[in-house]
Parts: C-alpha cells; structure tokens; sequence
C-alpha cells in the first residue's frame, strides 16, 4: 500500500470517529422497531431482535436457489416512514436474484408493524438494515467458503504484482490487469458469505488501485472505515444488527 492510499485511510477514519462521537453526544436518536405485537408468530416471543424470529418464520429458502447451491449473506437496507411503514429497498450484498428478491418479499409483510425510529422525540423517517444468511448446512461453512475465496485472490493479486514489475515480458501491462481482475472477482465472492470482514473490503481496495479505478478505491476505503468504525461504537449502542437464518426445510 503506498503512502498515498495510508495518508486517505488514516484521515477518514478520524474524521469519520469524531462525526460520530459528536452526533450521538449531542442528538437523542432511537433507531425504528419492529412492533411484535403486530406480528403473528412474534407476539409472545421474547428475543432481542423480533425481526429476526419474524424472517426466519416467514422466509423460504427458494429451490431454485437451493438447486443452484447458492449461499451466503443477504444485506438488505430499507426505509421506515413516520407512519411504520416500509420503503426504499436497496440490496447492500447480493447472494442471488432468487435469495434477494425473496428476502424483499417479506420484508415488505411488515409494512405498518413498526414503530418508527425518533430523533429528539419526534418520528423520523429512518434507514434499517436486515441481514439474512442462507445455509445449506451439508456444505463447507461460510467461514470456510470466504477464506478459501480469499486466499485465491490473495494469489490473483500476487501474481499481478509480479507480471507488474516484469518489464522485460511482453504485454505485462495486460497480464497484469488480467490477474486483479481475478482477484477483484474472488475477493467479491468472498465478500458473499462474509460481508462485513475489513480484510475483504481492503483487499478490494488495494487491487482497484492497482488498476487505477479511483472512484472504486474511495468507495471501498469508505466501506472498510465503517466496518472498522462500527467495531469501535458497538458497545455503545443499544440497536443490534437484525440477523435471520435460512436453511432448506
């Protein structure tokens, strides 16, 4: 990583920290709940998060996902309105169409059992973010799926490393890209069963530079510093990540 690309990670990362320390000091926020009592299955269930118990009671794993063999982690962000209902649906990471789709479906069932999110005592429109996992519990764990990913793109960046600076092979520039490309596409893969490993996220980052996609550096830095971020304001939150999981029935 050149001094460049440190400079930019170091400033972020306390600026992003100072933002943070500032807004929640100085602003009573609640983030939006999901009401169990609006809930069929959830009314008499006591667990940290009732919409995760909601999505596991109502989620099916589609069979042609179960078909395909695709697994991994479906993130979601969607919007409560004032008024508890939902909108706004945008998928964060992507295991399939089959599995993102469905994953919306029921979500969107939820639509009026949510008690919004306030800010200063007034309700407020407010982002939320659902993760579900879809496991086929006969293959190799997620953890074992995202190392494996990662490490092939680890030797896919490598490689292009050394094709890199070999000037006295033809078309290096050219074999060069080829490997970062691989690895960029590994490094996605991995990023599927495990989406918020900093690693990953940097890993992408230091092969986009390589290729001098800028945009998809700064993109990437700013993903990795939230995830670092987060881990450093976790224990100061009271709203948990909402995560479901999915298994064939």
């Amino acid at each position: 990583m050149n001094r460049s690309l440190k400079l930019v990670l170091v400033c972020l990362f306390f600026s992003l920290m100072a933002l943070g320390q500032k807004t929640l000091k100085e602003t009573l926020v609640e983030p939006p709940k999901f009401n169990p009592e609006k809930a069929k299955k959830t009314a008499t269930v006591e667990i940290t998060s009732p919409i995760c118990l909601y999505m596991e009671d109502e989620l099916i794993y589609p069979e042609e996902a179960i078909k395909r063999g695709d697994e991994g982690v479906v993130i979601v962000y969607f919007t409560v309105f004032p008024n508890g209902s939902v909108g706004k649906f945008e998928v964060k990471n992507s295991v399939s169409r089959a599995c993102d789709e469905a994953v919306i479906s029921v979500i969107k069932t939820t639509d009026g059992k949510w008690i919004p999110g306030m800010v200063n005592n007034k309700p407020t429109e407010m982002e939320k973010m659902v993760n579900v996992v879809f496991d086929i519990p006969e293959n190799p764990t997620h953890n074992e799926m995202a190392i494996s990913f990662y490490r092939t793109g680890l030797r896919s960046y490598y490689k292009g490393c050394q094709k890199e600076s070999d000037l006295m092979v033809n078309n290096s520039q050219r074999k060069s890209s080829r490997h970062f490309n691989r690895a960029i596409n590994h490094f996605n893969n991995a990023l599927q069963f495990q989406p918020n490993e900093p690693s990953i996220v940097f890993g992408l980052a230091r092969t986009y530079e390589k290729l001098g996609q800028k945009a998809m550096v700064d993109e990437k830095l700013e993903e990795f510093l939230n995830i670092l971020a987060n881990k450093q304001i976790r224990n100061e939150l009271t709203d948990k990540t909402d995560l479901a999981i999915i298994t064939p029935r």
